[in-house]
């Protein structure tokens, strides 16, 4: 796929060099790939092109890309942790084991990923250099844990059929290869493009970019150790085993151990970002990534992925429905929640994608949240979600003693998920911002009164309705009783589901991209600028030609009735017939003009209305004049703009073959005067 620059016209080219392999492997694994990857999930193809800068360095990123494989290879195969997070028999004594391998603890169950602090470690460092990295990584390691297998059968599995046997042991632990994809790939893809898409005047200093991105990926990942516990509990739970991890222990092990290593992985990706930027092997791939969002199109419908969104996120909550406890019922009957939410979130989804686009208010909604960044969206969202569970969970009588249930934490999950589809109507993804525009307001306005009205009677429905939302004691053992922590695994759970649930949304299909598209795109934007100038200019010479109309004709009405008053006062006005001095009424200073207005004529009214028309019309002769000089300037500059647009294209137009654009025409002319007005011709003395 390389494009480097041939030789000069007429020269025989030089042999190709045959390209080693691990430039034909950094070609595959960061263009080729994601290609095929777009296809069919956007999501899927940003996080596995992500990391290009390493093919600066094409043998190292060929070994880490190995390396990062096989160290989830084998972490999956043997489970092995210097470190496990785990609880003894159950919620009480959460320690952090030495060198446990922890199947069997607290009844049928195996270590998952989330327990391996070690690996967790080494994961975040992997996928916050490179969501490539993480995803490779993933991949090792759902390899080597399939292989590992199942944990021996005990007192505690469920004893079913075959299939049902087979969902209740492994749809857990599929599930929680998507939360560690979460982790080591979409907080990376997320963080980076909410800064991305943040607003222009943020983005003009790159250690403020860096910095805001450490902080916005650290958030993430913190947000992510609230809602982790709460996904890969079904591990034991859909196998008759009991969970052993706290919320709010595990949340503390993750701040403690790995949101430091994010913030130092962000900001040593930077650096090596910076040194390799402007390497033409990394800009070469880095456009061809960038033309992807054109070239390659997706094959999926919107509606087929409407629908896996919903199932997937409908998976990852699952740990917050009901658990199955009938083992002789079959599976639907098992998880008749789960299905109506399933059903739920994809009728939000697909109205999300076809209905709304279609309503009238809906455009205009969308470009009132559009002015401000996704990044303050996402966290609006969030924020609510953590107060509607928070409310519930603190209202008396609000949750029942049922086990197995947290309908406050679902119901604050459901709402902010809608909200984030709300407040993020175009998605989180740069592509997905083309269309954002940026208010010129600098601070936020307060909602208006119908949002204020809004916002109440939901609050009124959800005191009302309390009761309709049942939560159990497990806030007592998953929470600690806390009703932020238990909120707090609300709050933590929007950016991961709303992010899956708005990820690449599905716009109308994009015409197919032409040849030197890009290139006509600017050229037509710097000569649209052009023709603003231009009019800039017409209108200034336009105000210039009317200013000189009106001081001529108010000139000569004051040479007219000047020459009059000299005639009958001549004797009068020794000061202004000696010669040198100045004889054009419009030069004539306030106290000449307070002179002659003292004087006995029945003309010097008419006359100093004439002298005081034609100042004015010389001082908006020269705020034109000031205008036109500023458009002339502006002009000039546009000028180059286009130029450099214009070889651009004819440059990229001629390796195409195809037709070269003609060049603008001259721009107008200023009037070529000596002064503005010139100077009128002295009056006749009388």
């Amino acid at each position: 796929m390389s494009t480097w620059p041939t030789n000069a016209p007429g020269r025989k080219p030089e042999p190709t060099p045959a390209r080693n392999l691990p430039t034909r492997f950094a070609d595959f694994w960061w263009i080729e790939i994601p290609a095929k990857l777009r296809r069919y999930s956007i999501l899927l193809w940003a996080a596995w092109s992500d990391g290009a800068y390493l093919t600066a360095w094409p043998r190292l990123a060929l070994i880490l890309v190995c390396a990062v494989f096989l160290f989830g290879f084998v972490e999956g195969a043997t489970h092995w942790s210097y470190r496990t997070i785990v609880g003894s028999n159950g919620f009480a004594g959460n320690v952090l084991a030495p060198s446990a391998t922890a199947d069997g603890w607290g009844g049928p169950t195996r270590l998952v990923f989330a327990e391996n602090l070690v690996l967790l470690m080494v994961a975040v460092i992997a996928g916050s250099l490179s969501a490539n990295f993480g995803l490779t990584l993933v991949l090792g390691y759902a390899l080597g844990d399939l292989l590992h297998g199942p944990a021996a059968t005990g007192p505690g599995w469920r004893h079913t059929s075959l299939f049902d046997a087979w969902v209740y042991r492994h749809v857990p632990l599929l599930v929680t290869y998507v939360l560690f994809c979460v982790l080591v790939a979409m907080t990376t893809i997320m963080a980076r493009e909410l800064v991305k898409t943040a607003h222009p005047r943020l983005r003009q200093s790159r250690a403020f970019i860096i910095g805001l991105t450490a902080v916005v990926q650290a958030l993430l990942v913190f947000g992510w150790s609230y809602m982790a516990p709460m996904v890969f509990r079904t591990v034991w739970l859909w196998s008759g085993g009991e969970p052993r991890i706290q919320v709010g222990f595990y949340s503390d092990v993750i701040l403690r151990w790995v949101v430091p290593l994010v913030i130092v992985a962000v900001v040593l990706r930077a650096v090596l970002e910076n040194s390799v930027e402007n390497k033409p092997p990394v800009v070469e791939r880095t456009q061809a990534i960038a033309r992807q969002v054109t070239d390659v199109q997706p094959w999926t419908p919107a509606w087929l992925s409407a629908i896996v969104r919903a199932a997937v996120i409908t998976l990852l909550i699952a740990g917050f429905l009901h658990s199955p406890g009938d083992r002789d019922a079959g599976i639907l009957a098992n998880f008749v929640e789960a299905e109506i939410i399933f059903a739920c979130l994809a009728a939000v989804l697909l109205i999300w994608m076809y209905v709304m686009p279609r309503m009238k208010f809906w455009s205009g909604w969308t470009g009132r949240v559009n002015q401000y960044p996704p990044v303050l969206r996402l966290a609006v969202a969030s924020a609510a979600a953590y107060l509607v569970a928070f409310l519930i969970n603190v209202i008396p009588g609000a949750y029942s003693v049922k086990p197995g249930e947290f309908g406050p934490e679902v119901t604050g999950i459901v709402l902010g998920f809608v909200l984030t589809l709300a407040l993020l109507p175009d998605g989180w993804l740069a592509e997905d911002q083309q269309q954002a525009t940026w208010g010129s307001r600098s601070m936020m306005t307060l909602p208006n009164s119908a949002a204020a009205q809004v916002a109440s009677v939901l609050a009124i429905v959800f005191l009302a309705s309390k009761r309709a939302f049942a939560d159990c004691d497990d806030r007592s053992c998953c929470f600690l009783g806390h009703p932020w922590t238990a909120a707090g695994s609300v709050g933590g759970s929007i950016p991961a589901l709303g992010g899956i649930g708005s990820a690449g949304k599905r716009h109308r299909k994009r015409p197919v991209a032409k040849p030197c598209a890009q290139q006509q795109e600017d050229y037509d934007k710097a000569r649209g600028q052009l023709d603003v100038d231009k009019q800039l200019m017409n209108k200034a010479l336009a105000d210039e030609n009317t200013a000189q109309t009106a001081f001529q004709a108010a000139d000569n009405q004051a040479k007219a009735l000047w020459a009059t008053i000299k005639s009958d006062l001549g004797w009068s006005l020794p000061g202004f017939i000696t010669p040198g001095a100045s004889q054009d009424p419009a030069d004539f200073s306030q106290s000449q003009l307070a002179q002659i207005g003292a004087l006995n004529d029945p003309n010097i009214p008419a006359f100093l209305n004439a002298v005081q028309a034609a100042k004015q019309a010389m001082a908006a002769y020269n705020q034109a004049d000031q205008r036109y000089k500023a458009a002339e300037q502006q002009y000039q500059q546009d000028e180059q703009n286009l130029l450099d647009a214009l070889k651009a294209l004819q440059h990229c137009l001629a390796t195409h073959g195809l037709p070269l654009a003609s060049p603008l025409g001259a721009p107008p002319q200023p009037p070529s005067l000596a002064s503005p007005l010139g100077a009128p011709p002295p009056p006749k003395s009388g």
